[in-house]
């Protein structure tokens, strides 16, 4: 019988019974993020840590500069209505326009 090699994380199940990763510590800049709200890196939060997020929002826009604005606008003034804990993440894949430049007037 053959057996295939392991990778790190599965090594560190193996070994410990945990989570993959749980063992393995983040290196460099995946140990902190960039908080636009307090203009500060912070620490990543454990896996094991109350969550602090009820819903997130994935909108994808492909040139969606005119759009944009006015589905957000809509889109926050319900999430503010009505949902305690919430982000909007807009994912932009090379659009031609100014859609980024819109969405990002919205971290401001």
């Amino acid at each position: 019988s053959h057996s295939l090699p392991q990778s790190p994380a599965t090594a560190a199940r193996a070994d410990t019974g945990k989570m993959p990763g749980a063992t393995l510590p983040p290196i460099g800049s995946e140990q902190t993020y960039f908080d636009p709200a307090r203009n500060a890196r912070l620490p990543f939060p454990s896996l094991y840590s109350d969550p602090t997020i009820d819903l997130t929002v994935v909108v994808p826009a492909y040139n969606e500069e005119a759009r944009l604005g006015t589905m957000l606008d809509e889109a926050l003034a319900h999430l503010e209505a009505g949902v305690a804990g919430y982000e909007v993440i807009v994912v932009d894949d090379g659009s031609s326009d100014a859609t980024a430049e819109v969405a990002i007037r919205y971290t401001e």
